[in-house]
């Protein structure tokens, strides 16, 4: 039973898919009798639509989450791997109206100023201002679609994302229609063979290089890269975080996003190194650096990473469609 395509967003289908809420752009922007409020109860309705036509789909990637997570450390240590399984599926199946809502509230500087909160930003803002540019390792954590948009607005700097394709138009899409305002600080490098040379060009220009970490660039699984132990097994991380930093002469950062009560968004800015030498054993030592980290939250709110559906690439296995 085919219910999860692993390699395919949660945004080509169903009434919140991307294509609808770009449609949706003039009426939103335009209407004047378009409250929050009612947007919210609106999104709230078409989501609950939605959900209930994929409810087998869902029920499906409940089971398919809960069987990631077993073969971790998590159940050992005490874990309720239900919940976390539940929680995780809920959050994913309404991450839809959670993006459009605050690709919606981003534009309005009202919301910039009062409900968005960002910690590690000083240290991030002295880097660049001392022109070094900065790598951006953001994780799938949250409503993390959110995150470049939310940047953009926030950072008067040129930000490049580093995603496939079909992630770069949904970005694209969606930042063009919400937040025309802003628009021309978002960049976009498609990977192929030229995105080590690319990202370390803008890095160089004093830019903001942001890509997602857990898994390889250059493709979908990373059989030959460095092996490492996560929550108790064994997985192969990828460096092209670290090597981007290293070649770029930049700083290496790890993002999260989280959603807190009244639409209110949280955003921890880590650095993980000032510098990281353009050496195979300081890259290493970085990347692991990155990971020791990236389990440490884990291990804290493991429901809230989106990395379980892709957890087999993690661990480099041959990419399977599910």
């Amino acid at each position: 039973m085919n219910l999860i395509n692993t390699k395919q967003s949660n945004f080509n289908s169903g009434i919140l898919s991307t294509e609808n809420f770009v449609e949706y752009a003039d009426f939103i922007n335009n209407f004047k009798y378009c409250t929050i409020s009612t947007i919210e109860q609106l999104l709230n309705e078409l989501n609950q639509i939605d959900i209930n036509h994929k409810k087998e789909k869902k029920e499906y990637f409940e089971k398919f989450v809960k069987g990631k997570l077993y073969v971790t450390d998590l159940y050992e240590n005490g874990e309720n791997i239900d919940l976390i399984a539940k929680e995780n599926t809920d959050m994913t199946f309404n991450s839809s109206k959670s993006i459009f809502l605050y690709h919606i509230l981003l534009a309005k500087e009202e919301f910039r100023k009062n409900n968005i909160e960002i910690e590690g930003i000083e240290s991030l803002i002295e880097d660049l201002n001392n022109q070094k540019g900065a790598v951006l390792a953001y994780l799938h954590w949250g409503p993390f679609q959110v995150l470049f948009s939310l940047l953009i607005t926030i950072l008067e700097r040129n930000m490049y994302l580093i995603a496939h394709k079909e992630a770069l138009d949904y970005q694209k899409k969606v930042i063009d229609a919400y937040l025309d305002e802003f628009k021309h600080r978002a960049n976009y490098i498609p990977v192929d063979y030229d995105i080590l040379r690319k990202g370390i060009k803008e890095l160089r220009n004093n830019n903001i290089v942001c890509l997602l970490p857990e898994v390889n660039g250059n493709g979908d699984t990373n059989r030959n890269g460095l092996q490492k132990e996560f929550l108790g097994t064994k997985i192969n991380i990828p460096e092209g975080a670290a090597a981007l930093a290293a070649y770029g002469h930049s700083p290496l950062y790890v993002a999260t996003i989280d959603e807190k009560p009244c639409n209110k968004l949280f955003v921890k800015i880590k650095k993980i190194s000032h510098s990281v030498e353009k050496n195979r054993d300081d890259i290493k030592d970085n990347s692991n650096k990155m990971w020791d980290y990236i389990e440490e939250i884990v291990r804290v709110s493991p429901a809230k990473w989106c990395g379980w559906e892709i957890f087999d690439r993690i661990q480099g296995h041959v990419e399977r469609e599910y």
